[in-house]
C-alpha cells in the first residue's frame, strides 16, 4: 500500500509541476543549454574521431598526461558551471512564476550573473566532492559517517541549497546550513526522500521504453526516423523531468519556508514528502522476557510494602492499646476505697512476721539438739 501511495504522490507532484511549466514555457529554455552543450560537445567530438578505434586509442593515451588531464578537468568544471548557473536561472524564473508574475529568460539569467562566483564554487564542490559523498551515503559502513560530518544525506543537502541561495538571496555556505536547518524544521532530522518523483519521469518515457521494446520483440531494423524519434523523445523527456523537478524544490522550499502550498499542490503531498526513516532495534528474548518480569513485579512489591507498613502501624497500636488500658485500671484501682490498706494492718503484719522467724528457728535448733544427744 505504501508502494501505491508513492507512486501515485510522485504521479500527482510530477503533473502538478508539468502544469507550472505549461504555464511559462520559457522555463524549459534553462535545463536545454547544459544538455545541449553535452550532446554538441559528444557530437563533435564522435565527428572528428569517427568509428576509428585508433583514434580513440591515440585520444586517451595522448590524455595520459598531466597537461592533458588539466585541460579536461577544466572542461568538465565548465560543464557543471554551465549546468548549475542554469539551475540558479531556472530556480529564479520558476519563484517569479509561483508569485503569479510572468517571467522572462533575461531574469534569470541576470539572477546567475549576479552569484556567478558562488556558481564556480559550487559547481567545483558538487561535481567534485558531491559524487563521493554521495556514493559514500549509499554504502552501508559509511553512510553513518557522511550523516554525521553533514548533518544530513548529501542529495537531501544539495536539494535546497540552490532554491535556499535564490530565495533568500545568501551566499553558499548560509545557504548550505539554512538548508539543512530548515529539513529538520520542517520533516525532522534525518529524514529521508518519498516523492516517487522518478516515476513520474518513468511515466514520460513509457513510449520510448514500449518503442524499444517492439523493436527487440520484432526484430526489426532501426532506421534513422526511429532513431531520431527515440533520441528526440528522451531529449524532451530529460529536459521536462529536470524542469518539473526545479519547480518541485522551489515549491517545496516555500512550504517549508512559512507553510504556502502553491496552487494546485495539496498539502498532504507536501507534507508526506519527506519522511524520518523507521528505526529498528534487534532486542534478545531474554531481556525482554526479564524487563516483562521486572515490571510485572512491581505492583506486588508495593503491595508487600503496604501490607507492612500496615502490619507495623497495627503491631505499634497494640501496645499503646495494652498500655492505655493498664493505665486506666492502675487509676481506677488507686480511686477504689474497699481496695487500699489500712496503716495498722500493715504495721501490725510488719511486727508479726519477725516474731514468727525467730519461733521457726528457735525450733530447728532443739531438733538439732535432740538429734545430738540421742547419738
Amino acid at each position: 500500500m505504501s508502494a501505491i501511495a508513492r507512486i501515485g504522490r510522485g504521479c500527482h507532484l510530477g503533473i502538478r509541476s508539468l502544469l507550472v511549466v505549461l504555464r511559462d514555457k520559457t522555463l524549459l529554455l534553462f535545463p536545454m543549454i547544459p544538455i545541449t552543450c553535452a550532446i554538441a560537445a559528444i557530437v563533435v567530438l564522435s565527428a572528428l574521431l569517427g568509428g576509428d578505434d585508433v583514434l580513440w586509442a591515440l585520444l586517451l593515451t595522448h590524455m595520459a598526461n598531466a597537461k592533458s588531464l588539466a585541460i579536461a578537468f577544466g572542461l568538465y568544471i565548465m560543464m557543471a558551471a554551465i549546468s548549475v548557473f542554469s539551475s540558479v536561472g531556472l530556480v529564479s524564473c520558476t519563484r517569479i512564476t509561483l508569485d503569479e508574475r510572468d517571467s522572462k529568460f533575461l531574469d534569470g539569467a541576470f539572477a546567475a550573473l549576479r552569484k556567478v562566483h558562488w556558481i564556480f564554487l559550487w559547481a567545483f564542490i558538487s561535481w567534485t566532492i558531491g559524487p563521493v559523498f554521495n556514493l559514500l551515503d549509499h554504502l552501508r559502513y559509511t553512510s553513518k559517517w557522511v550523516r554525521k560530518i553533514l548533518k544530513t544525506n548529501w542529495s537531501l543537502l544539495s536539494y535546497f541549497l540552490i532554491p535556499v541561495m535564490v530565495v533568500d538571496d545568501i551566499n553558499l555556505f548560509s545557504a548550505i546550513g539554512r538548508s539543512r536547518g530548515i529539513m529538520e524544521k520542517t520533516w525532522g532530522p534525518g529524514s529521508i526522500s518519498r516523492l516517487g518523483f522518478a516515476w513520474f519521469f518513468l511515466l514520460m518515457n513509457t513510449p520510448s521504453i514500449a518503442l524499444v521494446a517492439y523493436v527487440g520483440a520484432t526484430e526489426t531494423v532501426w532506421s534513422p526516423p526511429l532513431t531520431l524519434l527515440l533520441v528526440l523523445w528522451i531529449y524532451l523527456s530529460i529536459v521536462v523531468y529536470q524542469t518539473a523537478n526545479a519547480v518541485l524544490s522551489v515549491v517545496l522550499y516555500k512550504y517549508a519556508l512559512d507553510g504556502t502550498v502553491a496552487r494546485g499542490f495539496k498539502e498532504a503531498h507536501l507534507k508526506a514528502a519527506f519522511v524520518k526513516p523507521k528505526v529498528y532495534v534487534l532486542v534478545d528474548e531474554d531481556s525482554v522476557s526479564g524487563v516483562a518480569a521486572e515490571n510485572s513485579a512491581t505492583p506486588k512489591d508495593e503491595t508487600t510494602a503496604s501490607d507492612e507498613a500496615s502490619d507495623a502501624g497495627d503491631t505499634t497500636a497494640e501496645p499503646e492499646a495494652n498500655e492505655s488500658a493498664s493505665t486506666e485500671t492502675t487509676t481506677a484501682d488507686d480511686n477504689d476505697p474497699s481496695t487500699q490498706t489500712e496503716p495498722s494492718d500493715l504495721d501490725d503484719d510488719a511486727t508479726t512476721k519477725p516474731t514468727d522467724e525467730v519461733s521457726e528457728t528457735n525450733s530447728t535448733d532443739d531438733e538439732v539438739s535432740d538429734t545430738t544427744d540421742r547419738e
